[in-house]
């Protein structure tokens, strides 16, 4: 089972490279919350765009930004 982290100061994002899976470990000021996402071929499926954006403006990022930061994630699992 290859499990990767990566951690922020606001939020941590664990790659499960066996299972396909991101996990989005939010820390703010509005409390704790875990969001999940499916990978496909290497990338992130994000099917809630719309909650996707409001996850990364809560975070004072774009939800580019923030869908770059779990691809890189994900690379960075896939590789080791």
């Amino acid at each position: 089972m290859t499990i990767k982290m990566k951690d922020t100061k606001k939020h941590t994002i664990k790659v499960d490279s066996d299972s396909e899976e991101v996990t989005l470990y939010l820390n703010t000021e509005f409390g704790y919350s875990i969001h999940s996402f499916d990978i496909s071929d290497g990338e992130v499926e994000i099917t809630d765009r719309r909650k996707f954006t409001l996850i990364a403006q809560v975070l004072g990022i774009t939800g580019k930004t923030l869908e770059r930061q779990i691809e890189d994630a994900i690379e960075d699992a896939t590789v080791t």
